[in-house]
């Protein structure tokens, strides 16, 4: 759905609204690794030594999780097949390392992460090769917990800020959008997705014990690979 940052601004746009040469600096998004193909070569090129995690979770829970999180905030029923497809991790795992050296990527599980998370944000500080003492307040918090908008019109005005930036992405004008983050709507943006969500206990829509089984016949195959 049109161009990316990247191919409208090039790696230096990248450089001057995130880095700061002063210290160790990172980033994550899903999208790296759902485009795997695309991404893993460009980061290559641009940061040939750079340490690279990566986080798995259940390919079923993370089926239903993004399954459900469109429906609630995005009103939109995902097809099946991107769904599927965001959950085959084998073949996106080894885009990365058929460009960067084994050691430079590390793989973490989310499992791992439930069961202890102080001993595996310090393995991965230790390989980051940063102090592997310092213990962030947020070590033993659960991290975006499925959730429903508290107020539905207030998403649909988050939204539609978003669907403007996407809209003059589009038509190549990226310069506008340049133009307006000194007023900071992204941040206003995520200031709204973080206040205006309901954690909900139970899910919205749970698998049925059948579409588990379904899914996991089709997963089962790419298990074994990325194992």
């Amino acid at each position: 759905k049109g161009k990316s940052n990247y191919e409208l601004e090039g790696i230096k746009g990248y450089y001057k609204r995130f880095m700061d040469k002063k210290k160790k600096a990172g980033e994550w998004s899903p999208r790296y690794f759902v485009k795997s193909k695309i991404v893993a070569p460009l980061i290559k090129k641009h940061f040939p030594n750079i340490k690279i995690i990566v986080s798995l979770r259940n390919p079923i829970e993370r089926y239903h999780a993004e399954k459900v999180y469109f429906k609630n905030f995005q009103n939109l029923n995902r097809p099946k097949e991107e769904l599927i497809d965001g959950s085959l991790y084998s073949d996106k795992l080894l885009d990365f390392y058929r460009e960067f050296p084994k050691e430079n990527i590390k793989v973490v599980l989310l499992d791992d992460i439930h069961k202890n998370p102080l001993k595996v944000i310090q393995e991965i500080y230790e390989f980051l090769k940063v102090n592997k003492n310092f213990i962030p307040d947020e070590v033993n918090k659960r991290s975006n917990p499925e959730s429903v908008p508290k107020y539905p019109l207030l998403e649909y005005y988050r939204q539609g800020v978003s669907k403007i930036v996407e809209f003059l992405k589009r038509r190549e004008l990226i310069f506008i959008v340049n133009l307006l983050r000194p007023t900071r709507l992204n941040k206003l943006s995520w200031y709204i997705w973080e206040k205006n969500r309901k954690k909900i206990e139970k899910s919205s829509e749970p698998l049925t014990n059948q579409e588990k089984k379904e899914l996991l016949k089709i997963f089962k195959p790419d298990i074994k690979k990325l194992e």
